[in-house]
């Protein structure tokens, strides 16, 4: 606070001299209305009420019983340095005066007679008081200057003008780590022999435009660290008093990261561009760890009424309802924590299937995540109605499946009574055509249920697949062999059932000995056995139902196998094996990476 803001003064006079310091008192009070005397006798006096609540100014006596003004002066400023004191004495000589100043004394004033001494007094009161507030202003804002300069978090330098050039000095701790060497490196070092002769004959250029413009100046730097290239973003500013630069400031900050991650942008945009701008019914997005979309495109962004600059920048809450953008937003969250993601949603009346991936840095963190939505919505309807169709086929099939099999059942139990009475071959061959019957509903059963699509498909690995299906077919002791570590996207109930049928297909038709393979091509998988082979002339009828050469066979697994193939969208084939048994290859198969 100012001293012409301030309300009171408060002034201890200390004096032996009980009136004289009364009279003090009373004058100095005309002589400012804010000041605010208090009398004490002794110097012990004086400190017990600076102990108590410390004055503004102290004016003291030098002869004084006890302890003198020195001694007074000296024990005040061991506790008391900035707190202004006042010599005021009748004993002047140019000793008391010298050991006053030596001791620290704020002003020195002899006592006279007059009532003038007063008003001179109350001068000195009045610049003592203002100098200490001053100085103790002067004091906290370098306090507060220094601490904002070592705790900020850019890199401070100070640099002072020679007439040779320009040396750095001061630096804080944060001016340290990001330059990348040691303060004693800095301070008192030119910038060439901090930076470098190229970096620092950068810098310097941008000081001299400084001085020369009195005006901020920006630049950047890339420095060669032990840990890589780093880019510093700078700004260097003049420092004046009365119009003259006393030095200059330089601000920088590191921008490593924020250059790396925009050149990473442009190229994942370079790279995705044409997927983005043509992506047929749907779109792409790419969003940023703030979950705000930095590139979008699709055919399908125009349909639902958004355009690119709609997008840009903006946050999935930002864009679509509250509930279709929290659910986006919590899986673009888990994507920028490493997981992929597929979901539905319903948007604008039309459904879409979104899936998410996170994109990685060179570094092999994850800085942005990738979102491909694809409008299903005719997909989704051509499901429905197969479901209700398969609901149907279900009920058709299972009242189809009860009236053949009670009547079979029925005539099955009348040729074990038959055959308990009398021994023919006519029953025998009667109760064969019976299980040929049950045989032929399963497999029709199998093959009215199953359907001619594929619901939905997934990731699913070969090998796990293949394994799984030959434990659940009598093999035998057939062994089976598996080189395919590959992953397929497909039904992996249907995937099974085509394992299965193809591993009894060749059980069926071999000794118990047969030895089966399953391997994985370029595009696709196959499954060869040692058994017998099929001819050339046949390769193509084992497929159609009802073709057999096994008598007890029902002609329905191969097939099958067809039939699960074709629902994916591929296609099946069978030649002949190495060891001259049967090869099925199924190609058109979609593989993903592990």
């Amino acid at each position: 606070m100012s001293i012409a803001g301030q309300q009171r003064i408060r002034i201890l006079h200390v004096d032996d001299e009980p009136d004289f310091a009364d009279l003090t008192g009373t004058f100095l009070e005309r002589e400012d209305d804010r000041f605010a005397v208090e009398t004490a006798a002794t110097a012990d006096e004086g400190l017990a009420r600076i102990h108590e609540h410390p004055p503004d100014c102290v004016v003291s006596d030098y002869n004084m019983p006890g302890m003198d003004g020195l001694e007074f002066l000296r024990t005040v400023r061991a506790e008391y340095p900035d707190l202004p004191f006042i010599l005021f004495t009748g004993k002047g000589s140019e000793e008391v005066a010298s050991d006053a100043i030596a001791a620290d004394v704020t002003d020195y004033l002899q006592k006279r007679g007059g009532t003038e001494q007063y008003e001179l007094l109350a001068n000195r009161v009045r610049n003592a008081v203002r100098q200490q507030q001053t100085e103790g202003q002067l004091r906290e804002t370098q306090r507060e200057y220094s601490a904002v300069f070592e705790h900020a978090q850019n890199g401070l330098l100070l640099l002072a003008i020679e007439e040779t050039g320009f040396r750095y000095r001061e630096c804080n701790p944060r001016a340290v780590e990001l330059i990348g060497c040691d303060r004693t490196q800095i301070v008192g070092n030119t910038p060439r022999e901090v930076l470098g002769p190229e970096n620092g004959q950068k810098v310097v250029g941008a000081y001299r435009t400084c001085v020369e413009q009195h005006s901020p100046v920006e630049y950047v730097v890339t420095l060669d660290l032990p840990v890589g290239q780093a880019i510093r973003e700078c700004e260097v500013a003049p420092v004046t008093a009365n119009g003259d630069i006393e030095q200059l400031v330089v601000e920088f900050r590191d921008i490593t990261e924020r250059r790396e991650r925009k050149r990473e942008l442009q190229e994942l945009k370079s790279q995705y561009r044409t997927l983005i701008k043509n992506f047929p019914d749907g779109a792409v997005f790419l969003f940023d760890t703030d979950l705000r979309y930095v590139q979008a495109g699709g055919q399908e962004l125009a349909a639902v009424g958004l355009s690119l600059e709609d997008i840009s920048g903006a946050t999935p809450h930002e864009l679509f309802p509250e509930a279709v953008a929290d659910e986006t937003a919590r899986h673009y969250r888990e994507t920028l924590d490493g997981a992929s993601h597929t979901f539905e949603q319903e948007y604008g009346g039309e459904r879409y299937r979104i899936r998410t991936v996170p994109i990685r840095n060179n570094r092999k963190g994850i800085t942005y995540g990738m979102a491909v939505s694809k409008n299903i919505t005719a997909e989704t309807a051509r499901r429905e109605e197969l479901e209700r169709q398969n609901e149907r086929l279900e009920e058709f099939t299972g009242i189809v499946s009860h009236e053949l099999r009670s009547p079979l059942g029925v005539a099955q139990g009348r040729l074990e009574l038959a055959q308990e009475a009398c021994d023919s071959d006519h029953l025998t061959q009667a109760a064969d055509a019976i299980d040929r019957s049950q045989a032929l509903i399963e497999d029709l059963l199998t093959l009215a249920r199953e359907g001619e699509a594929v619901a939905a498909v997934e990731p699913v690995a070969l090998a796990d697949v293949a394994g799984r299906s030959w434990q659940t077919v009598d093999t035998g002791s057939g062994t089976l062999e598996i080189d395919a570590s590959r992953v397929a996207e497909a039904d992996r109930s249907r995937l099974q059932q085509l394992f299965e049928n193809l591993y009894r297909n060749a059980v069926e038709h071999s000794n118990d000995e047969v030895t089966v393979a399953v391997g994985a091509m370029d595009d696709g998988f196959y499954v060869a056995d040692t058994g017998p082979g099929v001819p050339e002339s046949e390769r193509e009828a084992v497929f159609e139902a009802g073709y057999s050469t096994d008598e007890g066979g029902t002609g329905f697994g191969l097939r099958t196998v067809r039939q699960v193939a074709q629902a994916h969208g591929w296609a099946v084939t069978v030649t002949e094996s190495d060891q001259g048994g049967a090869r099925f290859e199924i190609t058109g198969v979609e593989f993903v990476d592990r």
